[in-house]
């Protein structure tokens, strides 16, 4: 959820005898499909336990059995796996604003539709507890920045959310990690971090979430754009 936004996909170097996955910087599409054979089974598996998550030096753990300190329980089981963001389900009624503003303004479509469904899961009339509204979760002062007049109308939406993403590549150098901190947080609060994820649990949640379904989206012919 927004609080006031050359994508990067990451690669798995290696899989424990459990299940655990380590992400690169680098990451390239065809990689998304190792993410989702790590990830993907503890999200439609009824066996599975609980996804905790660690960066080591910048780079990101995922793993269901932590076995030292510092992991975060992202996912959790018979809990957090019912909420509508880890279910890689997604509605294609928006496809066609999205194609065709995301690629308008030079933004990958799927990126978008990775936002959409974590901010609101294709909701139109979704309203946050801190006043963002619509499929992109535009806070007011961004949608007035953007022009959009009814935050509930998907396409205006969708201009105004896009634009804004159009705006963070430029700010952050298309460093993904830092525009999608600077969606959720806003672009001061990664600024004033010295161009760094705040340190906020909501805002690093948030971001690993939207890679996730990214990734997905990215290498599923079915539901990309």
């Amino acid at each position: 959820m927004e609080n006031k936004s050359g994508p990067h996909i990451q690669t798995i170097a290696q899989k424990t005898d459990t299940v655990s996955g380590v992400l690169s910087s680098t990451l390239l599409p065809v990689c998304a499909m190792l993410v989702l054979v790590l990830i993907a089974p503890f999200f439609t598996q009824p066996s599975q336990a609980d996804i905790y998550y660690k960066k080591k030096k910048g780079v990101p753990f995922y793993t269901d059995t932590p076995n030292e300190r510092g992991f975060k329980r992202i996912i959790k089981y018979g809990v957090s796996r019912s909420r509508s963001w880890t279910q890689f389900t997604y509605s294609k009624t928006y496809d066609r604003h999205i194609r065709k503003t995301a690629r308008g303004h030079g933004v990958d479509p799927n990126l978008v539709k990775a936002i959409i469904k974590v901010e609101s899961d294709f909701n139109k009339y979704a309203v946050s507890r801190k006043g963002a509204k619509g499929v992109m979760q535009l806070m007011p002062e961004t949608a007035r920045r953007h022009g959009v007049n009814d935050p509930f109308n998907p396409a205006q939406n969708i201009k105004g959310g896009v634009e804004y993403l159009d705006e963070l590549m430029d700010m952050f150098d298309s460093d993904l990690e830092l525009v999608l901190a600077a969606y959720n947080a806003g672009e001061n609060a990664v600024v004033s971090h010295g161009y760094r994820i705040p340190p906020y649990s909501e805002t690093r949640d948030y971001v690993n979430k939207v890679l996730i379904h990214y990734n997905h989206l990215k290498s599923s012919a079915k539901h990309g754009i």
